[in-house]
């Protein structure tokens, strides 16, 4: 089967002449797809984590407590960087709240300000 003749833009892919003839959109997410994505990756993980601790003390007959404590430090591995970049995060927009509420502006706002 022969590719459609579609007239090609300058620097178009054959996907995006594709899409263009089915009047599909621009292919990107809509906002806060890609959130709640990532959101049930880590929930999914964070499940599979656990089934596979529970798995290795019935298959291998290791004692429970030990996997809980590896369990428990693999979370720690997990949620001390997931902690730290919330609690930057949250400095971050802190730290922009004030200085719009300060009233001191940003580079770009006083470049783009007229001489006066």
């Amino acid at each position: 089967m022969s590719k459609p003749n579609i007239p090609k833009r300058p620097n178009e892919s054959y996907t995006a002449r594709y899409r263009r003839e089915r009047g599909e959109g621009s292919g990107r997410a809509k906002p806060g797809a890609v959130q709640r994505k990532l959101t049930r990756v880590v929930v999914a993980g964070s499940l599979l984590l656990f089934v596979v601790v529970i798995w290795l003390v019935v298959e291998l007959g290791a004692d429970r407590d030990e996997m809980l404590a590896l369990f428990g430090t693999s979370l720690l591995f997990i949620g001390a960087p997931l902690l730290l970049g919330l609690v930057l995060g949250g400095a971050w927009v802190a730290v922009k709240a004030w200085r719009q509420r300060s009233g001191s502006s940003t580079r770009s706002e006083r470049n783009s300000k007229p001489a006066s």
